[in-house]
């Protein structure tokens, strides 16, 4: 919007909260409404939209959660993700796809760091598996149907608002009310990466021709323990 572009969102009919974090900007966002599940109802966004540029963020994210409960996980994370790609494909295939992937891809590696994008991906939970078969499925897009895709996998990110689900912002919480916090795995090495910065490196890829078919990793290289 800075850059004067029209921006658009897909939004569901129970977007209200979500809405509510970035109240200051919907005005001038166009809203359209519709699910990601729902093939019919992106491909109509896509078509109303008639978009230069996509950048893929929907998804289901908890990562505890998937493991109660897997199955929503794929229907929005891969399912959503084929639905977009061939919305895209269909309807308007000059369109550069920008679709976030996620370093949990990754899972454990027995080599060293940093772990390079042609690592074997090795998912550890079911929002992993759900982000891992997307991310090969906008590939094989690439490759197979000609989409003009890139895929982003950025690690771990903080400076949310309104969000305390996340790692640091679960942290930051519990100290500020002097509850005890959990860490499931202390000596875990992890790379955190500000909200900000996560948001420029998508739109550095979205500048670059280069980046068309591309795969890669997004953290500052800045790697601690979790504790």
């Amino acid at each position: 919007m800075a850059q004067g572009d029209d921006v658009y969102g897909l939004v569901r009919h129970s977007s209200e909260r979500e809405l509510r974090r970035i109240e200051k900007i919907v005005p001038k966002i166009h809203l359209i409404e519709g699910d990601l599940v729902r093939f019919h109802s992106v491909l109509s966004a896509v078509e109303s939209s008639d978009p230069s540029i996509v950048f893929h963020l929907g998804a289901l994210t908890p990562v505890r959660l998937s493991f109660d409960d897997p199955y929503p996980y794929i229907g929005i994370n891969f399912d959503g993700t084929v639905n977009l790609v061939h919305s895209i494909l269909r309807q308007s295939p000059n369109t550069r796809l920008i679709a976030a992937s996620t370093a949990e891809v990754y899972g454990w590696q027995p080599g060293g760091r940093p772990i390079p994008e042609s690592a074997l991906l090795n998912p550890a939970s079911p929002y992993a598996v759900s982000k891992a078969a997307a991310d090969l499925y906008v590939q094989m897009a690439n490759r197979v149907y000609h989409l003009r895709g890139t895929v982003m996998r950025p690690i771990n990110s903080y400076g949310r608002v309104w969000e305390s689900g996340f790692y640091a912002e679960y942290l930051i919480s519990k100290m500020l009310r002097e509850e005890t916090c959990y860490v499931g795995a202390p000596e875990s090495i992890r790379d955190y990466m500000f909200a900000e910065d996560h948001v420029d490196a998508y739109l550095d890829v979205a500048k670059s021709e280069k980046a068309v078919g591309g795969v890669y990793n997004v953290s500052p290289g800045n790697p601690v323990t979790n504790a």
